[in-house]
């Protein structure tokens, strides 16, 4: 039940019924329900992504509107012209906008998407189509979820900033927007705030990059993991910021450094071939001389030759 008073009540259905006609078959259930009690009902369409319950939960309340005809009402069957847009759409846009802003610490656009998150909701606060309130708390649960990955993609220790963000969630999930507006606002801000902080205070750039894997890609134990516990950053995020600032994923411009490095001892020294692989990071030969010859066309002894 996402709702309800004395005269209403908003029911979520998850029907797994065998009829691949779901809706024909809801539509039964509901006459024959209706008819013994003297209701009335009003079917919207379905989703498999929870996201959608605004907009299924819009589409209910627009069905009702041709109550006058009919006990049970669909929303499919409804004239196009009559069901308007959506003012319930859920708005992935902004919030996958923001995830990306976040990801890539560009703290104006993120601002700039939180400010106009929070211009959805008050906006709708002036006009006759009220935000729900289930479709609120999803919204300012899902802005601090973005911030908090976010943060965690980065390292930054959650108890320096755990009692903002349960303050923050307490209040998103146990008060209506309106009453605790100012106070959810000013954590997320906060929130935001620390994250650009720490951000500042951690800032990894191609040069420093690119003189670690100078200094160790022959090394065998050499990785992306290496690097993230170096700077002190996740591995999903070191890996994204290593393609940002080095042009290329961290595998590939590895090898290119070693392949580089073999072929310089394979034409100026007598090095045996196995020396050469373990000189540049393999310990496992065979593997090494199948990548050389899958990037040259020749193995590292025809090169020699």
């Amino acid at each position: 039940m996402l709702e309800y008073d004395d005269d209403n009540a908003m029911f979520l259905l998850s029907y797994a019924g065998p009829e691949q006609n779901k809706e024909e078959a809801l539509l039964a259930l509901l006459e024959n329900y209706c008819e013994e009690k003297d209701y009335l009902s009003a079917l919207s369409n379905g989703s498999s992504s929870p996201l959608d319950i605004p907009s299924l939960y819009e589409n209910a309340l627009l069905a009702s509107s041709a109550w006058d005809h009919d006990s049970v009402v669909s929303f499919r069957a409804m004239d196009p012209s009559l069901r308007g847009g959506h003012t319930l759409a859920y708005p992935y846009d902004l919030l996958d906008g923001l995830a990306q802003a976040l990801k890539e610490h560009d703290f104006p656009d993120a601002e700039s998407r939180i400010r106009q998150l929070f211009a959805l909701i008050d906006s709708s606060f002036s006009m006759e189509n009220t935000l729900p309130d289930f479709f609120v708390r999803c919204v300012l649960i899902d802005i601090l979820t973005a911030i908090i990955n976010a943060m965690n993609q980065m390292n930054v220790k959650f108890k320096d900033y755990s009692e903002l963000y349960f303050e923050a969630l307490y209040f998103c999930r146990s008060f209506p927007y309106r009453e605790k507006k100012a106070e959810i606002q000013s954590h997320i801000g906060q929130l935001l705030g620390l994250f650009e902080s720490e951000a500042k205070n951690q800032i990894i750039n191609a040069a420093q990059i690119g003189q670690l894997v100078e200094e160790n890609f022959t090394s065998a134990d050499f990785s992306i993991s290496y690097l993230a516990d170096i700077f002190h950053v996740s591995i999903a995020y070191m890996s994204y910021l290593f393609k940002k600032e080095m042009g290329e994923n961290f595998s590939d411009y590895v090898w290119a450094l070693r392949l580089k490095k073999a072929k310089e001892l394979l034409l100026t020294t007598d090095m045996p071939i196995d020396d050469v692989s373990l000189a540049v990071g393999y310990v496992n030969t065979s593997s090494f001389r199948r990548k050389f010859k899958q990037a040259m066309g020749m193995t590292p002894s025809q090169l020699r030759c």
